[in-house]
């Protein structure tokens, strides 16, 4: 693990929840890898099947939003399952280092909400990557030490993380 620069000491409670590519790519402001590409309409464009075409057409993007539901689903119950709580161990304005009960892996990316003890106690929402997972052979508890690098840190929540490092100090 690195040290943090310019860091704070804080036991706060936070969660983690996976977030797939698509919903990072669209919080970090790239765009989904993949091809998204609109299918014309065939009957615009005159021809000898454009009416079975465009029917395929539109079975198809049935079918796409029918896999988005089930997709949606599927995360729904995947982040049940792994939001847990820990204690922050060091926070910075770049990323933070907390422990956590299991390993994590390099380059998976969550939804980290954070409690910020001002007042009143506000909460922070941020896309995090994972950089680094290490055994916590110092802890009381088994675990482990895990290191994220913000991703999306808003104008606002990045004020708001500062104004608690000030408070914090």
């Amino acid at each position: 693990m690195t040290q943090l620069a310019y860091a704070v000491n804080a036991l706060l409670p936070l969660t983690l929840r996976p977030l797939s590519a698509a919903e990072l790519a669209e919080r970090s402001g790239g765009a989904p890898e993949g091809p998204l590409v609109e299918m014309p309409r065939a009957a615009r464009r005159g021809g000898e099947h454009a009416e079975a075409v465009d029917e395929l057409r539109d079975q198809v993007a049935s079918l796409e939003r029918k896999i988005d539901v089930l997709v949606e689903l599927l995360l729904r119950k995947e982040r049940k399952e792994a939001e847990r709580t820990s204690s922050l161990v060091e926070l910075s304005m770049e990323r933070v280092v907390f422990r956590w009960p299991e390993v994590l892996e390099v380059g998976a990316s969550f939804e980290l909400e954070l409690v910020l003890g001002l007042l009143p106690p506000t909460e922070l929402r941020t896309a995090v990557i994972v950089e680094g997972c290490t055994e916590d052979v110092a802890g009381e508890v088994p675990g482990q030490l895990v290191e994220a690098r913000f991703v999306d840190l808003s104008e606002s929540d990045a004020d708001l993380l500062h104004r608690y490092m000030l408070t914090a100090q």
